[in-house]
């Protein structure tokens, strides 16, 4: 059975909180899809959107977080960890953001997913 202390939460928490800000941005930048990045009016308005404020409040929050689980994990157990993050982000995208993923990027994903379980096991 595996062990969780309270850094490895830490970490997890920090983790699912970095991918819920990345998904808020992406919704925040929905309405913004054929804007230009170079009139400042349409940036002033990407970084008060409410999703994109979300997002960056999790993002500061995830780091600090973050800063508590590295107090208390090795770092070469904790980096592979935050890996959680691609494979979160890669299932949310598919699932709620309906992306369409190819077959060579499920494959590639399921090797990715092997290589975090051993890079993160405790063993």
């Amino acid at each position: 059975m595996v062990k969780i202390n309270k850094y490895d939460f830490i970490a997890i928490a920090s983790i699912i909180i970095a991918v819920t800000g990345q998904l808020c941005m992406k919704w925040g930048l929905a309405g913004f899809a054929d804007a230009s990045l170079t009139n400042i009016g349409t940036i002033v308005a990407i970084l008060f959107n409410l999703y994109v404020l979300i997002g960056f409040s999790c993002y500061i929050l995830a780091g600090l977080l973050w800063l508590f689980a590295l107090k208390g994990l090795p770092l070469s157990y904790a980096f592979p960890l935050q890996s959680i993050g691609l494979i979160l982000i890669f299932l949310f995208s598919w699932v709620l953001l309906k992306e369409d993923i190819s077959l060579s990027r499920w494959i590639g994903f399921a090797i990715m997913v092997s290589g975090i379980a051993l890079l993160t096991s405790k063993k």
